[in-house]
């Protein structure tokens, strides 16, 4: 029997994990970010530049 709930709480789980590390990959290679944390970085939703992500 097909569940929606199932797969929409497996669809979140797997956009809050791609969520988290893409932030972390921005603090490892962004010079702006170097000294910020994966949630420091994840609110904003900015390039370190200023463009948009």
């Amino acid at each position: 029997m097909y569940c929606p709930a199932s797969r929409d709480a497996r669809t979140r789980l797997l956009d809050a994990a791609r969520f988290a590390e893409n932030a972390w990959l921005v603090t490892r290679h962004e010079a702006a970010c170097r000294d910020m944390t994966g949630r420091q970085v994840a609110p904003s939703g900015r390039h370190p530049a200023g463009r948009t992500a």
